[in-house]
């Protein structure tokens, strides 16, 4: 407020305020300072001039700096090439100073004294990417501040802590790549990046309970594994008086692997280490004497003596009393007889023990120390594997006293920190990836020597057994050892190994329309036209939402960025299968609702922020969620709904960044907001799982599956393509390094059902796995799919606002066949009844790219719309069917689409199959832009803009067109031939050209 005199004003607002303009004007002329960004509704009086607003959708422009000797402007470092959208024409006054004026003239950055203070006026949003900082979000609105609040020194020196923060940040990086790649014996470091151990918490930034790589820790601190569970407690004893303390929990140190939390009681402490690389929890205590507690009796405990392992039956307090005295090594196994998980408790001391027994079992262990237990840890050496102990009662058997003595001595190097580097090696198609390991080394009474553990994510591990995706991989030993996400794999001895993924799929497949199918193009414009009159569920009416207004009759002020976006990422993947009148209405749509809102209304166009309560770790949040948290949080502290779609809303905002520019040619949206994109891929990047290799909803670890993970490995493609567009190398390999380890859940999910019923990861026989959480890994259902989301296809391709091409590109690549059997062993029994189709469109997408025939997917499409069709087209979804059914339209006709034409906006495509024709429509933004396209039949001559292109411009080997696009707007025709295109020249491995079992006559390429 201005009664708390601040030393500048900020505004950007489309709706007036309850401040007074003339209290504004009083402030300002007795030496305020004003910022104003656009249209400042209500301020306009205190313009330095007359504003005119432009529509939605201006014209992007460049812009030039008139007074570069302005102190503004010192020592500042311009990016080329970034154009921006005026808010409007604007008359400054006479009095007024341009300082910047876009390219036809239109004043850019304004400045006028008024009386005592300044005003500065910037006809253009804020957060804009105008500098080439590396660590500041916006330096120019930084220098504004410091110019307006008089300190122009301070404004000069952002260059200077800019280049020390990015020095910092890139020694740093050199230190942690040049250790870990000497740890892995690895001599060039060229090339290589710091991974995502760096600013990432993995799943330990949110939650008290916890899912780890065996058993898992819950509110109460215990640590479970099926029906067994140890607690702890401290003695009682009365509280202080002085310290008010009765019970407090915190975490003073996390990493993306690692979580230290201590728990303190009436004043005493214990500290507990939950580690991903280890089945092990390590505690820490001060205190002489712990209670551990068994919600599972145990009725045995096995320890080892110099006569060998004995077993003794926990039925008397002292059944454990000369363990001090005899034991020659400090582990004890207790277990239950029958079919149990047997825990392993390790010792650093000698401890005395009593037992508390009931019903001939152990209800709790007392750990007794005559100054202080020290450090104690526990875990399952047989992993998540029931293991039947009948046999136990007069010996370990000598396998399991070996794996218990291996792990003995692997949990005194408890692993507490990870380092990761990767290298893009684009020559091999490879992410080649490398990993140091960090260890709490426990020194015991007993002399024991650690044994240090570099460990192989299981699900790597899994893929490795299955000659999938993984190669170059360090010589690793299976310990035998079941985790939720596969057998646990390591490398002994070691603190370092190294792996390699392959690279995302370098196909950017887009439509051709055909001119064949006039009523299913006419359907496809029908629900469009319909479907684009509405905002969300419920029939709310387009115009309800504007930014003067973001959501009629709520009280909601921000932009929702994943409800505003609702229809537009599906819409513009099949947008050469709409009319004029309907491309008009979706770039309006998308100005309105996706590139103004970023634009000119950067600063709400976030829904929210957080702050996670253990990490400290902030991130933005792109949707408004109303689904509620069942946790209550005291105070302030935790949340109140929860947000588990965050990730579809981030791969969203991202995908559509990646379309305005190669759909739309609005590449300048990417290019001038860059800070934006990369602020709403942060949560993925933060949260980034060791295991699961993914992010993820953080509130209740509930991780990443269905629809959530469906948009994961999309979400770092874009992420990566649109710092491509950005001009970010480091971040564009970044995205494609994350997106090769998004594959393995991606990918081993759809076998992964083999897995959890060999180890009862499932109360039942599971068929389909949608992917991994944390209390449990895989989560599991049976053969038969039912109920709205995986109707939806979103058990397979959907993240409930699209299909990206990027996944099935995936899928087409690295597992047509088991995705082919999918559709046939599991989707087509459980939605084909009758003879009718009960999926929704979704799935009439997932088909014709992955696995039916034409008669098929008319049949389909006829079906769904008697079921969904009406409902679809009188609501948004039905601006999706231009994809979904666009997609049958490309099946029936599939010799011609387009393989790659990025950063080349395509603004037409037209296969004419009966005449033989292909017309194309581009825009480069500069020359020598490649455009590839797949042609199945042969290519007769090629023309650009009327004009014949001679064939040593062109090529098509195979059945892949390829040619240089000129700068600017080029329209294309390509005349054909009959047949197929050169059989005798070898076939590129694109679209559906692996055949599968189903497909054993080439289906996919053949014309239906």
């Amino acid at each position: 407020s201005l009664g708390e005199r601040p030393d500048v004003t900020v505004v950007c607002r489309p709706v007036a305020g309850t401040t007074e303009p003339e209290a504004i004007n009083a402030w300002v002329e007795s030496g305020g300072a004003l910022l104003l960004y656009g249209a400042c509704a209500g301020y306009g009086s205190l313009l330095p001039g007359k504003l005119a607003l432009l529509p939605h959708g201006a014209k992007r422009q460049g812009f030039s700096i008139g007074k570069p000797g302005h102190s503004l402007f010192a020592g500042i470092r311009w990016r080329k090439g970034i154009t921006l959208v005026p808010f409007g024409t604007f008359e400054p006054n006479a009095q007024a100073t341009v300082l910047a004026s876009f390219d036809d003239g239109t004043p850019a950055m304004v400045a006028m004294a008024r009386g005592k203070g300044q005003v500065l006026f910037l006809n253009f949003g804020p957060g804009k990417s105008l500098t080439d900082a590396q660590e500041l979000y916006d330096e120019l609105a930084l220098r504004a501040l410091y110019w307006l609040a008089g300190h122009p020194d301070s404004a000069l020196a952002l260059p200077e802590i800019d280049r020390r923060l990015t020095d910092e940040r890139r020694n740093r990086e050199k230190s942690i790549v040049r250790g870990t790649l000497a740890a892995a014996g690895i001599r060039s470091s060229a090339g290589w990046r710091l991974g995502m151990s760096e600013d990432n918490v993995g799943r330990f930034g949110w939650a008290i309970d916890e899912g780890l790589l065996v058993g898992n820790v819950n509110r109460h601190l215990q640590l479970t594994c099926g029906d067994t569970s140890l607690g702890f407690a401290f003695p009682s004893k009365p509280a202080s008086k002085d310290s008010g303390e009765v019970g407090a929990y915190a975490v003073p140190a996390l990493n993306w692997v690692c979580k230290t939390a201590q728990a303190t009681v009436d004043g005493q402490r214990l500290t507990m280490r939950q580690s991903m690389l280890t089945p092990f929890v390590h505690y820490e205590t001060e205190e002489p004497v712990v209670r551990l507690t068994f919600g599972h009796a145990p009725t045995h405990a096995s320890f080892p003596t110099k006569g060998g392992v004995v077993a003794r039956a926990l039925d008397h307090p002292n059944a454990l009393s000369d363990f001090a005295r005899t034991a020659t090594a400090g582990w004890l196994l207790v277990w239950e007889a029958g079919v149990s998980h047997p825990l392993l408790l390790v010792f650093e001391k000698r401890l005395g023990f009593f037992v508390e027994v009931a019903d001939g079992a152990a209800m709790a262990l007392v750990l007794r120390a005559p100054e202080h237990v020290g450090t104690f840890l526990a875990g399952h050496p047989f992993g998540v594997e029931r293991v039947d102990s009948t046999g136990w009662l007069t010996g370990v058997p000598r396998a399991a006293a070996k794996r218990t003595a291996f792990w003995h001595r692997a949990a005194l190097a408890f692993p507490v920190g990870c380092d990761e580097v990767f290298r893009l090696d684009r020559a091999a198609g490879r992410v080649r990836i490398a990993n140091r390991f960090r260890y709490l080394v426990v020194e015991d009474a007993w002399g024991t020597r650690p044994k240090k553990l570099a460990v192989l994510p299981p699900l790597i591990g899994y893929a490795l057994d299955r000659n999938l995706l993984v190669a170059d991989c360090s010589r690793v030993r299976d310990t035998g050892l079941p985790t939720k996400y596969g057998m646990l794999k390591v490398v002994e001895d070691s603190e370092a190994l190294a792996y390699s993924l392959p690279m995302a799929p370098e196909e950017r497949f887009a439509y051709v329309n055909s001119a064949d199918e006039p009523d299913l193009s006419a359907y496809i414009n029908r629900q469009f036209e319909n479907g684009v009159r509405w905002s969300c569920g419920g029939h709310v009416p387009y115009e309800d939402w504007k930014v003067e207004q973001s959501r009629q009759g709520l009280n909601y002020r921000n932009i929702d960025p994943f409800s505003w976006s609702f229809g537009l990422a599906t819409a513009l993947q099949g947008r050469v299968f709409l009319n004029d009148a309907n491309r008009e209405k979706l770039a309006e749509r998308a100005s309105r609702r996706f590139s103004d809102p970023i634009e000119r209304h950067q600063y709400k166009t976030f829904a929210r922020y957080r702050e996670e309560p253990f990490s400290g770790t902030r991130y933005p949040v792109l949707f408004n969620s109303f689904y509620p948290n069942k946790t209550r949080y005291a105070g302030t502290f935790g949340s109140r709904v929860i947000y588990g779609d965050e990730n579809e809303a981030s791969t969203l905002t991202l995908m559509l960044g990646y379309l305005h520019a190669v759909q739309l040619g609005n590449a300048g949206l990417v290019r001038a907001n860059w800070s934006y994109f990369k602020q709403a891929a942060r949560m993925m990047l933060t949260t980034d799982d060791w295991a699961a290799h993914a992010s993820g909803c953080r509130e209740y670890s509930a991780g990443a599956w269905l629809d959530m993970l469906n948009c994961e490995y999309p979400g770092m493609v874009y992420y990566a393509r649109v710092a491509e567009i950005a001009g970010d190398t480091a971040a564009a390999e970044q995205g494609y390094y994350r997106a090769a380890k998004r594959m393995l859940p991606t990918l081993m999910r759809l076998s992964f059902h083999e897995y959890a019923n060999r180890y009862r990861l499932a109360p039942f026989e599971a068929r389909v796995v949608f992917g991994f959480n944390e209390p449990d890994g895989p989560l599991a259902a049976k053969a038969h799919l039912d109920g709205f989301n995986c109707a939806g296809a979103m058990d397979l391709t959907d993240f409930s606002q699209a299909t990206c091409f990027p996944l099935l590109a995936l899928y087409a690549t690295y597992a047509p066949e088991t995705v082919q059997e999918y559709l046939d062993e599991v989707v087509r029994p459980s939605f084909l009844q009758n003879g009718k189709w009960s999926f929704h469109f979704p799935y009439v997408k997932a088909f014709a790219f992955l696995g039916a025939s034409s008669d098929d997917l008319r049949k389909m499409v006829g079906d769904v719309d008697e079921l969904r069709g009406e409902r679809a087209r009188n609501d948004w979804p039905g601006m999706r069917q231009c994809d979904e059914v666009g997609a049958a339209i490309f099946r029936l006709h599939p010799d011609v689409y387009v393989a790659s034409h990025a950063p080349a906006a395509l603004l037409d495509a037209v296969y004419a199959d009966a005449a033989g024709r292909v017309e194309l429509t581009l825009e480069a933004p500069a020359e020598d832009t490649l455009l590839k396209l797949v042609c199945r039949r042969p290519i007769l001559d090629v023309a650009c803009n009327g004009r014949d292109v001679p064939k040593r411009r062109w090529t098509h080997q195979g059945e892949l067109f390829t040619v240089s696009l000129p700068k600017g707007r080029s329209q294309w025709l390509l005349r054909l031939g009959t047949g197929t295109a050169q059989p005798e020249a070898p076939k590129q491995r694109l679209w559906g050209w692996r055949r599968t079992r189903r497909q054993a006559k080439g289906l996919f390429p053949a014309r239906p």
